[in-house]
C-alpha cells in the first residue's frame, strides 16, 4: 500500500523544464488547419493557442473575457479571439457564425479543442445543488453545446478532430471533489459515445486526462477560496454536525495535497493536446506523464476498499466530525 501511495509523491518530481512540442509525426500543412479552442483566458488553453499560433496554425481562441490578460496576449500574437461563455446559447451561436464567415467557402475547420472548465471543492453536504449545476453546466454541458454547434463544420471536413480536456478525476474521485469528478466522468462518457458516432464521418474524437497542474483552476488560492465560500454558505445545523475544527483540518489537508501533488510544467499537457490535434496517428486517450499513467492504472485496478483507503488518506482528516466526537464522549 505504501508503494502505491508513493506514486502520488513522485507525480510532481520530474519534467519541470519547458520543452518545445515534438513536431515529429505531425501533419505538415498547418496553415490550412484552423483550430477552435475554448477556455483560452489562461492555463492550458492560453498556452496551447499561443504555441499552435507560433507553429503557423490559424487559431480561433474562445475566451470568457476579451479583456483578460490571456486574451490580450493572444490578440497581440495574431490569434482571432472570440468572446465566449460556453454556457450561453447566444455566445456559442455568435462564435460559430464568426468562424463560418471567417473561413468562407474555401477553408475547412480542422479541429475543436474543448478546454474550458471550472472546479469547485467541498464535501457534499457543504455544496448545494447550484454548485453541482454550475460545474456540470461548464465542464460537461458547455462542451456538449459547443461540440453540437460546430459538428456541421467538422463533419464537412474529412479527417477533422474533436478533443476534450477531461481529467484523471474522471477515472476516480477524491473526497471533496464530487462535483468536478462527476462532470469529468460525464465528459469522458460523452466523448466515448461521440467517438463511435463520428466514425462514419471520419471525424476522430480524443480525450486528454491530466492530473492536477498549477494553473488558475487548481491553485492553492483558488481552492482555499472555493472551500471557504462553500463552508460559509452551509446551513448552521450542518456546520454544527461537522464542526469548525473538522472543516479547518479538511481544508489544511486538502491544500497540503494540492501544493505537494500538483505538477508545475503545463507543457506536459499542452504537448499531448498538440499531438491529439495534429499528429498523423493520434491516440484516443492521453494521460500525460508516466507516473500519472501508473497511478491511474493502479487506482483503477485495485479493490474499491483499497482505493478508498488511499484517497481518504489524502483528503479525509484524522479529526472526527463534531457529532461523532460527541457521541464517543470526546467533546
Amino acid at each position: 500500500m505504501d508503494k502505491i501511495r508513493s506514486i502520488f509523491a513522485s507525480s510532481n518530481s520530474a519534467g519541470q523544464g519547458v520543452a518545445a512540442p515534438n513536431k515529429r509525426g505531425l501533419i505538415t500543412d498547418l496553415a490550412n488547419r484552423p483550430i477552435f479552442i475554448t477556455g483560452c483566458d489562461s492555463g492550458f488553453g492560453q498556452r496551447l493557442a499561443a504555441t499552435l499560433n507560433a507553429m503557423g496554425v490559424p487559431i480561433y481562441a474562445g475566451v470568457l473575457s476579451e479583456k483578460s490578460e490571456g486574451a490580450e496576449t493572444l490578440k497581440d500574437l495574431g490569434c482571432k479571439v472570440i468572446q465566449l461563455d460556453i454556457t450561453k446559447d447566444e455566445d456559442v451561436a455568435k462564435a460559430v457564425e464568426f468562424v463560418k464567415q471567417d473561413l468562407g467557402s474555401e477553408k475547412k475547420l480542422h479541429a475543436l479543442m474543448n478546454n474550458a472548465g471550472i472546479a469547485e471543492v467541498g464535501q457534499v453536504e457543504w455544496c448545494d445543488v447550484d454548485v453541482f449545476s454550475k460545474v456540470l453546466q461548464v465542464n460537461t454541458l458547455g462542451a456538449v453545446r459547443v461540440t453540437q454547434a460546430l459538428l456541421p463544420l467538422l463533419r464537412s471536413t474529412q479527417g477533422s478532430r474533436i478533443v476534450f480536456t477531461a481529467s484523471v478525476a474522471g477515472r476516480y474521485t477524491l473526497p471533496g471533489f464530487s462535483a468536478y469528478s462527476m462532470s469529468k466522468h460525464a465528459l469522458i462518457s460523452f466523448a466515448d459515445a461521440l467517438r463511435k458516432e463520428m466514425k462514419p464521418f471520419k471525424v476522430s474524437v480524443h480525450t486528454i486526462q491530466p492530473t492536477a497542474y498549477t494553473t488558475a483552476l487548481c491553485s492553492v488560492e483558488t481552492i482555499d477560496s472555493s472551500m471557504q465560500a462553500k463552508w460559509n454558505d452551509t446551513d448552521q445545523e450542518i456546520k454544527d454536525a461537522y464542526g469548525e475544527s473538522y472543516f479547518q483540518a479538511f481544508k489544511t489537508l486538502y491544500l497540503k495535497g494540492v501544493n505537494e501533488f500538483s505538477r508545475k510544467n503545463i507543457d506536459e499537457v499542452v504537448d499531448e493536446m498538440i499531438h491529439a490535434l495534429l499528429s498523423k496517428s493520434p491516440k484516443v486517450t492521453y494521460i500525460p506523464t508516466f507516473s500519472t499513467r501508473m497511478r491511474v492504472s493502479l487506482l483503477t485496478t485495485i479493490s474499491t476498499s483499497s482505493q478508498d483507503k488511499i484517497l481518504c488518506k489524502r483528503a479525509i482528516p484524522n479529526v472526527q466530525p463534531a457529532v461523532v466526537a460527541k457521541a464517543c464522549g470526546k467533546i
